[in-house]
């Protein structure tokens, strides 16, 4: 996934939390400039923010707002590993990937997710 595409993902300030869907998805957490500061995988994004997670009480220096992308759980712990591997946000603990157990075949989220925006996009014009 481009950069460019996280930064054009839906997205809610900081402050207002309660705004984010209850759903599924992959969530990242961005700062001023749109760098990612942070990414993570939710079965609920909403309740996982507003009741426990460690970042929502003491925002990270410069956290400005979140983006995500809704999908099924499962799929977004794959995508969630691969983007973690692939952008390295600093407050991303290292050994995590060591720890998830995912079984998938390398990057193919992402060549999948690549090939839907390009018929999108394709559609558009």
């Amino acid at each position: 996934m481009e950069h460019a595409q996280i930064s054009a993902l839906p997205s809610v300030p900081f402050y207002d939390l309660s705004r984010l869907p209850e759903g599924a998805g992959v969530y990242f957490v961005l700062g001023v400039e749109d760098q990612i500061l942070y990414i993570g995988c939710a079965s609920k994004l909403r309740s996982r923010w507003l009741q426990h997670h460690v970042l929502a009480t003491a925002p990270p220096a410069g956290a400005v707002r979140i983006t995500w992308m809704q999908c099924e759980f499962r799929q977004g712990l794959e995508v969630e590993a691969d983007l973690i591997f692939n952008y390295a946000p600093p407050l991303n603990k290292v050994g995590k990937l060591k720890r998830m157990q995912v079984p998938r075949p390398r990057g193919q989220w992402l060549r999948d997710l690549r090939a839907r925006w390009a018929a999108e996009d394709a559609l558009k014009m």
